[in-house]
């Protein structure tokens, strides 16, 4: 088994998005084959009634994935960082100080990020460039199965007290809809909201199996870790009432 080949399945960790300490149960959910539902609609009805509303700011957002090796070979294999692009996002919150997010993003925009890679992992072992195509092809196809589940969704609850506990957070994915919470908080100063954290992830939560080779000897691990950094600046659409302070 070459390294290139394990980096290609490590990659199937790169679905992410976004979350750890899983509650519930997990229902399958039919393959995503239309059109989801508006992001924009919802959320441009909220801030006309007078609601505090943010879009995402993709450019001072960022979203990775930490993917890690495992096994006896490990060594032959490569460690790897996700970035997820494509991102898209509103938010909201109340005089009650709580907080809510919907985000979304197509898995075709998930980057394999050697850069991203080596900032991280102090004994990063830069792949080949068809090494890194040759990882994304393989995630995308049978890893991910994007043509049938071609994007990834999250909603998000929390509080914006300094001292909140962590996010409360559904998320759809590869087929697979959860809830559970996450690292993180949520932030509000003047017209910026953030949100950013770092928790952990199991593929196997999403029906994803870890690559695995050599009876194990050479495998990705089941956990991840999820660095993000959301900044979500005031939106308004048009008309909106002047009680709404962001506008």
């Amino acid at each position: 088994m070459t390294a290139s080949r394990f980096g290609a399945g490590a990659i199937l960790l790169g679905t992410l998005c976004i979350l750890s300490a899983c509650v519930g149960h997990t229902p399958r959910t039919p393959p995503a084959t239309s059109a989801p539902p508006s992001l924009t609609a919802p959320y441009a009805a909220a801030a006309r009634n007078g609601a505090r509303v943010y879009r995402l700011d993709p450019t001072n957002s960022a979203v990775r994935v930490l993917v890690d090796k495992a096994g006896p070979l490990s060594g032959l294999g490569h460690r790897h960082v996700i970035t997820v692009g494509g991102l898209r996002g509103f938010a909201v919150t109340g005089p009650n100080g709580k907080g809510e997010a919907d985000l979304r993003f197509p898995v075709t925009d998930l980057v394999v990020d050697p850069r991203a890679a080596a900032s991280i992992y102090p004994d990063f072992s830069p792949p080949s460039r068809e090494d890194v195509t040759g990882t994304r092809r393989h995630m995308l196809g049978p890893v991910l199965d994007s043509s049938r589940y071609p994007r990834v969704s999250l909603h998000l609850q929390g509080s914006i007290a300094p001292s909140a506990p962590p996010l409360k957070a559904a998320i759809a994915l590869h087929g697979v809809r959860r809830s559970m919470e996450i690292g993180g908080k949520f932030s509000e100063q003047g017209s910026r909201l953030t949100a950013e954290g770092e928790f952990s992830l199991s593929q196997s939560d999403f029906n994803i199996t870890p690559y695995s080779v050599m009876m194990g000897a050479l495998r990705v691990k089941d956990s991840l870790r999820i660095r993000y950094h959301l900044t979500f600046k005031a939106w308004c659409p048009a008309p909106s009432p002047a009680k709404v302070s962001t506008c």
